[in-house]
């Protein structure tokens, strides 16, 4: 969106573009929701005190163990249970590859979307274990990256017409 302004002393047209600033109030918006969706939604306050007493049992520091899990026992879980934990992983964290790269000025923007994108995964699931809102996984972060990767290439794709 560009707004054009006319400067009556120097007789100049000075154009702000105010998608930056669309872009940054939606990752933002995105972010405090996602805060909100994986730290305060009502399921995680009330297993709280199911996962503060177990807090060691349900940690996951072996890469593709609950992934593998769900392929494993598919016949075991219910159908959106394995969709909402396989796939729910991946896509809530595309929009955060999608808009990071619009705020960077970096030449390098995929390791710098990359490593926020590990940053900020990393510390909700330090955050969710911590205050017994969820469990530690190390595949939620695996899932999580990739969905930032995925929304990355979504990024590259639409650049050319944004």
């Amino acid at each position: 969106i560009l707004r054009t302004i006319f400067n009556d002393r120097e007789n100049t047209f000075i154009v702000l573009d105010f998608k930056k600033h669309i872009v940054r109030f939606t990752f933002y918006s995105y972010t405090i929701f996602l805060l909100y969706k994986l730290l305060l939604g009502s399921q995680r306050l009330l297993a709280r005190e199911i996962l503060v007493a177990n807090r060691d049992v349900y940690l996951n520091l072996i890469p593709f163990r609950t992934i593998s899990r769900y392929f494993e026992y598919f016949s075991y879980f219910k159908l959106w249970d394995w969709i909402s934990n396989i796939f729910g992983n991946v896509l809530i964290f595309v929009p955060i590859g999608l808009l990071l790269p619009f705020m960077l000025k970096r030449p390098h923007k995929f390791l710098y979307t990359m490593g926020i994108g590990l940053l900020m995964t990393l510390n909700i699931e330090i955050l969710q274990h911590f205050l017994g809102l969820g469990v530690f996984d190390v595949d939620d972060i695996i899932l999580n990256v990739f969905g930032v990767a995925l929304g990355f290439l979504f990024f590259k794709g639409t650049r050319t017409w944004i």
